[in-house]
């Protein structure tokens, strides 16, 4: 696998790749977004949605 490393994959039709080469395409596609995440400062995971709480007047002044 060390020479498809070294394979220039670019100019081969997708329809043509091997599950091989795909598999390495998609490790150098994931490498070099995370490299531009790095550079960008933004972070490696994308962090959580809040949690939305729903509107509950009731359950709002029972709290207090």
């Amino acid at each position: 696998m060390s020479d498809l490393k070294q394979r220039d994959l670019s100019n081969i039709p997708e329809s043509e790749l091997t599950q091989e080469e795909r598999q390495e395409l998609r490790r150098r596609f994931e490498e070099f977004v995370g490299i531009l995440r790095r550079k960008s400062g933004a972070p490696a995971v994308e962090p959580r949605a809040k949690r939305i709480q729903r509107w509950d007047p009731a359950a709002i002044a029972r709290r207090h």
